[in-house]
């Protein structure tokens, strides 16, 4: 019941804020003499604008949750100059942030499947980036650890997947010699191409923790194509020998983290209220990996 509650005040602020958004974007278009706004396409839970300031393209970026805002623009500080889309000013009061236009904008999810293993070298060389940036002295990241901490809750998912996540990533944690500041959702859609041949990553959600769990997120994308595809197996087992190389990663710990980072991701569906049906088979496919 109390569950019900939390999400219906959620969703009642949320609407509120839905039915709000007009005039924000007016306020905020004021505050940054802003024209020519036009919302993107294909949005989420973020309103996103194409516009134009001081006669140069921008995008706006309007967020619900001024928390995860703030945690997104920490992040791209520290990511600076180092593989990820550029911060050109930030209002968390009006939960707002004006970043650098990456045209075309072009997605790597493109370049499913047919250049898969291109894909991967992009995603390899922007991990290597990012990772490079200082990791902050600062405690406004969350570490991996708070994120783990989801396992520990009772989900309506196959009881085994759980009990090895934990497992898992409780040996992951112990064994963890160097954090870094991740991504932390750096998959193909969160990839773009900016320029001709420069491809940067947008929307980092910031989180400190082991250099591997950042691929994670790309050897399970672009969702459901992936899992679709008829040749999928062999498609994850490429993506994560091919990290080990690229980025010289340990095999069996990119498999770990893959698994762990699943069964997360089940979770926080089930908690959304949406399908963890993708994530079940996603680790269906990794247990016949491992059984090989």
């Amino acid at each position: 019941m109390q569950f019900e509650k939390n999400m219906s005040l959620y969703l009642q602020q949320w609407q509120e804020w839905l039915n709000n958004l007009p005039n924000f974007v007016n306020q905020i278009a004021d505050h940054w003499q802003l024209s020519n706004l036009q919302a993107l396409p294909n949005l989420s839970y973020n309103h996103v604008l194409r516009c134009v300031q001081n006669e140069k393209p921008v995008i706006l970026k309007i967020c619900f949750s001024k928390k995860e805002l703030q945690s997104e623009v920490n992040a791209l500080q520290v990511f600076a100059g180092h593989g990820c889309i550029n911060l050109l000013d930030h209002n968390i009061e009006l939960g707002a942030i004006l970043l650098q236009d990456a045209t075309p904008g072009t997605s790597l999810k493109t370049l499913f499947p047919n250049q898969d293993e291109q894909a991967v070298k992009i995603i390899g060389q922007i991990i290597r980036e990012l990772q490079c940036a200082n990791l902050p002295k600062h405690g406004e990241f969350q570490n991996i650890s708070d994120s783990l901490k989801t396992l520990e809750k009772n989900w309506d998912l196959p009881q085994q997947y759980i009990e090895k996540a934990r497992k898992l990533s409780k040996r992951l944690l112990a064994s963890t010699t160097k954090q870094v500041l991740l991504h932390g959702d750096l998959h193909h859609d969160n990839i773009l191409l900016c320029g001709q041949t420069q491809w940067i990553a947008i929307d980092p959600k910031g989180i400190i923790g082991d250099p591997v769990y950042e691929v994670g997120a790309s050897i399970r994308n672009p969702i459901p194509e992936l899992l679709e595809n008829h040749d999928a197996k062999n498609i994850i087992q490429n993506r994560m020998n091919s990290f080990a190389n690229i980025l010289d990663f340990d095999n069996k710990r990119i498999f770990d983290w893959s698994y762990v980072q699943a069964v997360l991701s089940a979770c926080w569906s089930i908690e959304d209220g949406h399908d963890s049906a993708y994530c079940i088979k996603f680790l269906e496919v990794l247990e016949s990996i491992e059984g090989a």
